[in-house]
């Protein structure tokens, strides 16, 4: 069995296969673009009480559609308009654009996709600019996927965000 980093003709037959739902134009030599959905939620705040406790709450969110404007050093959430259905030997990995990062945005360190995860990846973005906006909207080509062929798993992913869409700033743990 060959594994490794997936390219060019093997990722042609993933889509073809229905493992990521893209064009086929989007396919580069080891990945495939994916571009911005139509949602976002901005991060919003309510008041000096309200902070967030790692693993006890979620920020405040308000939902934006199309495109939306982040100041120097707001955080959105965003999702890829792309879905994604990991078989259990398939796992991905999302890379933001050199292009993107060169203008300021920044990805949280959240980038994998497990194998036997289905969705819409929702990605974290902040910008990390001290002077400049940046806008973000529907159909902007963000990031690629890598997809990392492996032996077929026995417990493949079955967590709380199986099946996300569009984008998600958590559920509840449970």
């Amino acid at each position: 069995m060959k594994t490794g980093i997936l390219v060019h003709q093997e990722l042609i037959q993933l889509i073809r296969d229905g493992v990521i739902e893209a064009p086929e134009s989007a396919v580069g030599p080891s990945s495939v673009d994916v571009t911005l959905g139509g949602e976002f939620l901005e991060e919003y705040f309510y008041g000096m009480k309200d902070y967030v406790v790692p693993g006890e709450t979620i920020p405040k969110f308000e939902k934006v559609t199309g495109m939306i404007e982040l100041q120097p050093h707001e955080f959105c959430l965003a999702h890829i308009r792309e879905k994604v259905n990991l078989p259990a030997d398939i796992s991905a990995e999302f890379r933001l654009t050199s292009t993107e990062a060169r203008s300021g945005i920044q990805h949280a360190l959240a980038v994998w996709a497990d194998c036997g995860w289905s969705g819409r990846l929702t990605l974290e973005l902040s910008n990390a600019l001290k002077y400049h906006s940046i806008r973000l909207s529907e159909g902007m080509r963000i990031g690629q996927l890598i997809f990392h062929k492996h032996a077929v798993s026995d417990a493949p992913y079955k967590g709380r965000y199986q099946g996300d869409e569009p984008v998600s700033a958590g559920k509840e743990k449970g």
